[in-house]
């Protein structure tokens, strides 16, 4: 079997899920259809090629979504990495609209606390920061819709903090997984990877923007999703992400001064309200 495979990193495409907790990105689905499965999934030979797509989250989204995070607490404050190697399908979901993402991968779950969300985040910094904070952090490798019982072996290797000391070992690993998956792609059958980010709520803009209005007010995040409880998990996602990227956090402290003059910035004289 030829398969072509990219070495970029893209952004990820689809929330990651599991089935378990699907229905956390779907309120609106009804419960005939609960949990929402394809009822067509996609076979072996209809998936793409294999490349790595990447997304970033809070740790406790994380733990709502059914991700792997060790032996970290979900609701503890922190940022999780999920790098996908993959090649992925999308069907609709036995609702008739929803559309899911099924597939092959081999899924790094790597999270980290006391984390500097103004640098990136990737592998190499979660390990330098465990190193030189001695922060907390965790990865973790998963193997989904391939039954390889060598790839499968291999992949409980990774499982632990990533620290310096940690990270060639880990990195050499994961490009031997990422070989394996490729010439054992024939063994296995495509699963559920996660959701279509099209098909995400448009609350979640909505919501994007009113955190940024709201760390322009001085706001913090606990406060704000406080503000507006029962949203989607994608809608809490755009909260999130909106105070990692200008105020550094996702928690009960209030923005600095810094973080209130880049939202004023962003909202360019527009103000938004609930």
């Amino acid at each position: 079997m030829a398969l072509v495979v990219s070495s970029q990193a893209f952004a990820q495409e689809y929330v990651p899920v599991t089935e378990a907790t699907l229905a956390a990105l779907t309120p609106s689905a009804t419960v005939a259809f609960a949990p929402l499965t394809c009822p067509n999934p996609p076979k072996l030979a209809d998936l793409g090629t294999f490349k790595v797509t990447e997304s970033e989250m809070s740790r406790s989204l994380a733990g709502r979504l059914g991700l792997p995070l060790g032996g970290l607490a979900a609701n503890a404050s922190g940022r999780v990495l999920i790098q996908d190697f993959s090649r992925t399908k999308k069907c609709t979901a036995s609702d008739g609209k929803t559309e899911l993402v099924y597939g092959q991968a081999v899924r790094i779950v790597a999270s980290s606390d006391n984390f500097d969300a103004d640098g990136r985040f990737d592998l190499p910094t979660i390990a330098a920061n465990t190193t030189l904070k001695n922060s907390s952090s965790n990865i973790t490798a998963e193997v989904i819709g391939l039954t390889d019982t060598a790839l499968l072996k291999e992949a409980t290797k990774i499982f632990g903090a990533l620290n310096v000391d940690e990270y060639d070992r880990v990195k050499k690993l994961i490009q031997i997984l990422s070989e394996m998956a490729i010439t054992t792609a024939d063994k296995g059958t495509p699963q559920l990877l996660g959701m279509a980010a099209a098909e995400l709520d448009m609350s979640a803009p909505v919501m994007g923007a009113y955190a940024v209005q709201r760390i322009s007010d001085g706001k913090n995040c606990q406060e704000t999703k406080a503000t507006v409880p029962g949203i989607s998990a994608s809608a809490n996602l755009a909260i999130e992400n909106a105070y990692f990227a200008l105020a550094g956090t996702c928690s009960s402290d209030a923005p600095d001064a810094m973080a209130r003059a880049a939202a004023k910035d962003a909202l360019a004289g527009f103000k938004v309200k609930k």
